[in-house]
């Protein structure tokens, strides 16, 4: 399966205040920009949807149950015109529509999530927002969204009426302008959080949950670093049985902020209120029928879940001259073994914010050339990302990972086993092992074990991705290749020609690309034996 080039975006809110939001077929929002200014930091995906959502949750003695809203993880109806968008789905009891929509004349846009309680029992419930952000120039933050995040600094200003609101300032300047924004909850919040790593935690490399939604409370920190998300939580509404409840969140935009955040920034809350009420009296033409979308692999995907190794199954696949070997409390972390190969267990991954990560390259030469091709291989199963030929930014074939917790699936090469537990996508691997001229996954649970080596070639500029299943199967193998060929996501795709007779697949560069100008004839070839 090959990565979609263009977008299938649905539906185009623009406002005098040249805000504008574009939405995808899936239910996602691919960006929110402000002239040159992207307010998101990463482009929502045709195949997997994006980073930013609103989550329902219900709560109980038992604990905390939530649902995505948004995207191709909501369970529900779809709705999209230029005027506003609604997502409509039924939850445990709950019906509820969320609805998107612009002011008027402010750079400001609302979520509104209107619940209806359908059980004869009194329910309580709060919703979540979260937004990833970059506030930087599009170029910039597409470049490097981990960069143009550091530079982000959040603020909390707390209101006597609103409570918590969320102020972030992007203190790299664009062009001497400072872009920030706000975010806010029009019935008072009363948690909130910063960065992603916060949301997801390490854990979810594996697990694909986000650890905060299962918490009564957002931890109340912030915590500036490579994946801004600012989180809100509303406050908590008991709803009698039959009862209804309305809950509103904003983000009001600034395209330049020359102070720091401060108390005086409440005012841009108020204006939003004002806003809404304004937007609220006026009536719009309802979207038209539901959004039919084709679904993906990556709508809602299932992470195969690796078991840690003991001692001799290690030694087995790694011999036992283990030297440097690294441990916490008694927990075996990594080691080197043989001339220069270093392992990686599981055990460290679901605890490192950096993610274990190799670059590969072609070729015997002391400095790159243009027929040097380099990957990049990541533990949580991204078997290659960024592989280029030449230029490293603009030669690229495949996709660059953008999340450093595996939160986005579908970038690089990705494989999906279909087994009679239904596809389950490679995720962290009990062992990961790199060397100089590759790198290879150890997968392992009760009933599979398998081994997905990568190399590259010192003659060629060639990579190879072999598969071996040790124990288990027959099993049947999805390969997905998220394609760029060229610089970014979502450019110009050119030819890609499928020659079934082969098994072999031929890509060429756009003609208007970077890399169609300079090189015309480049073409990269995927196949297999």
């Amino acid at each position: 399966m090959l990565g979609q080039a263009s977008p299938p975006i649905v539906a185009q809110l623009r406002n005098s205040s040249d805000l504008a939001v574009d939405v995808l077929e899936n239910g996602s929002i691919f960006a929110i920009r402000h002239r040159d200014i992207l307010v998101n930091q990463v482009l929502g995906s045709g195949l997997e949807g994006g980073l930013a959502n609103l989550f329902l949750r219900r709560r109980s003695r038992a604990g905390i149950e939530s649902r995505p809203l948004l995207g191709p993880q909501a369970v529900g109806r779809f709705r999209a015109s230029d005027g506003g968008v609604t997502w409509e789905g039924f939850f445990d009891g709950l019906d509820h529509v969320c609805t998107l929509r612009l002011a008027a004349t402010d750079a400001t846009w609302f979520w509104t999530v209107a619940v209806s309680n359908t059980t004869a029992h009194r329910l309580t419930i709060d919703v979540v927002l979260a937004q990833d952000l970059g506030i930087a120039q599009a170029a910039a933050v597409r470049t490097s969204e981990l960069y143009t995040s550091q530079y982000i600094d959040h603020t909390i200003v707390d209101d006597a009426a609103l409570g918590l609101l969320l102020c972030s300032r992007q203190g790299l300047p664009q062009d001497g302008a400072f872009p920030w924004v706000m975010h806010g909850c029009l019935a008072g919040a009363v948690g909130y959080l910063t960065d992603g790593f916060q949301f997801h935690g390490l854990a979810s490399k594996a697990s694909g949950t986000p650890s905060a939604l299962a918490r009564s409370a957002l931890p109340n920190q912030t915590y500036q670093y490579e994946l801004a998300l600012p989180t809100l939580q509303s406050r908590a509404v008991s709803m009698a049985a039959g009862a209804s409840a309305e809950i509103t969140f904003f983000g009001a935009f600034e395209p330049d902020h020359p102070a720091a955040s401060d108390s005086s920034d409440v005012r841009h809350a108020h204006a939003a209120g004002r806003a809404f009420r304004g937007l609220s009296s006026r009536s719009i033409e309802p979207p038209p029928q539901p959004q039919p979308r084709s679904s993906s692999l990556f709508d809602r995907p299932v992470l195969f879940q690796s078991d840690d190794l003991a001692t001799a199954e290690l030694e087995a696949a790694f011999g036992s001259g283990w030297r440097h070997v690294e441990r916490a409390n008694e927990t075996l972390y990594s080691f080197f073994h043989g001339d220069q190969q270093h392992v990686v267990l599981r055990a460290k991954e679901l605890v490192q914010e950096r993610p274990t990560g190799h670059l590969l390259r072609s070729g015997r030469d002391l400095l790159p050339s243009d027929a040097t091709l380099a990957v990049t291989a990541w533990m949580f199963g991204v078997f290659a990302s960024q592989l280029t030929i030449g230029n490293t930014s603009f030669h690229k074939l495949l996709s660059v990972c953008r999340s450093p917790l595996n939160v986005l699936k579908s970038s690089g090469l990705r494989i999906f086993i279909r087994t009679d537990r239904g596809d389950e996508l490679l995720g962290v691997p009990s062992a990961f092992e790199m060397g100089p001229s590759g790198a290879a996954w150890l997968y392992r649970d009760r009933r599979l074990r398998m081994m997905i080596r990568l190399a590259v070639s010192v003659e060629e500029p060639v990579c190879r991705l072999t598969v071996d299943v040790e124990v288990g199967g027959p099993i049947e193998l999805i390969v997905c290749h998220n394609i760029v060929l060229g610089e970014h996501e979502f450019d110009p795709v050119g030819p890609i020609v499928i020659h079934e007779a082969d098994g072999r697949i031929e890509l060429r560069p756009d003609a208007t690309s970077l890399l169609g100008r300079r090189y015309p004839e480049a073409s990269f070839t995927i196949t297999t034996d």
